[in-house]
């Protein structure tokens, strides 16, 4: 019928209760971690990630055993999700464990924090991607600091990658990630020897075949490994592999899922000189304001070549593509 509203759903009173519950022992966790007054907004969202008790449980043993685990928390609150989904179900005894899992946490919210500013200055600064970039999906900023450079070193030699970083956090494991569609049996055979044999650092490499996927993993020795020596370690390894040039894969469009088709979608409006919104890797700075009763985004776009923050409705009006 014209002008119906949808009918509200009757939320069951035992789930009332649950998120009551959820939501107490939510505020009994923040006193004992030591943090500053959590918002009711924030609180709401956390009982709707915890969902069940049961896990909540577990999880605040964890933070009762583990003084690491409540510093973190303290300290960067915004790991609450990460480190609750890892360690809310099974309580963890072993404080070398949880030490590691808990550095594993940290340094990728820094690594992503640190790449996210990276790429906002780079677009502000020159959207245009290299001929590397485009094929890749990426920009060189987008890619963890530690693996980037043998990304790109693997691009160079004929490998098509289009994921890496780190991998599990409870063994500080790295991966890349590499599509099978240029490879043959004989060309996956030369990159296992090559990684056979002691690295330094490593404790295993192992090289899988999954999911349409040729998967390198990197087990390190020293669990909490600085970035810099995860570098060295990428370096040393991105060297071994031999090269593969003649039978480059040459198609621009490697299938490294829909944020490389985005990428390259906005990239071809900017070689061609046209408007653009970048917002699509710029999300993280958006900010989201009201206008005449209406949502209006904040972002960044190409326009007449110079890159500039605006509202996306604004942009929407002058965008002609």
């Amino acid at each position: 019928m014209e002008g119906s509203q949808p009918e509200e759903r009757i939320v069951p009173e035992a789930e009332i209760h649950s998120r009551k519950e959820i939501g107490g022992e939510l505020v009994k966790l923040y006193e004992q971690i030591g943090s500053e007054h959590v918002s009711l907004e924030k609180l709401q969202q956390q009982i709707e990630f915890v969902g069940d008790i049961k896990d909540l449980a577990i999880f605040s043993k964890n933070v009762s055993d583990h003084t690491v685990l409540r510093d973190v928390l303290r300290e960067n609150p915004e790991l609450f999700n990460t480190l609750f989904s890892k360690t809310s179900n099974v309580v963890i005894e072993d404080k070398r464990i949880m030490a590691v899992l808990v550095n594993t946490a940290r340094e990728r919210s820094r690594e992503i924090h640190k790449n996210e500013e990276g790429v906002y200055k780079r677009m502000l600064k020159n959207p245009e991607a290299s001929e590397e970039e485009y094929r890749l999906g990426r920009y060189r900023e987008q890619i963890e600091s530690q693996v980037r450079d043998a990304v790109f070193k693997l691009l160079e030699k004929g490998y098509t990658p289009f994921e890496s970083g780190f991998d599990e956090l409870h063994d500080a494991s790295q991966y890349i990630g590499m599509s099978l569609d240029s490879l043959t049996e004989s060309d996956i055979s030369a990159l296992k020897k090559s990684l056979e044999g002691k690295f330094k650092g490593l404790s295993n490499i192992s090289v899988t075949n999954e999911g349409g996927r040729l998967s390198i993993c990197l087990y390190p020795e020293n669990k909490l490994m600085t970035l810099f020596g995860w570098k060295i370690v990428w370096d040393t390894v991105s060297d071994s592999i031999p090269e593969i040039k003649e039978r480059q894969n040459t198609t621009l469009n490697i299938d490294n899922g829909r944020q490389g088709k985005t990428f390259r979608e906005v990239q071809d409006k900017i070689r061609a000189r046209k408007n653009v919104w970048l917002s699509t890797e710029a999300n993280f700075n958006d900010e989201l304001y009201t206008l005449d009763g209406k949502h209006v985004y904040n972002g960044l776009a190409l326009v007449d070549g110079k890159t500039i923050r605006m509202a996306r409705e604004d942009f929407l009006k002058i965008d002609t593509s």
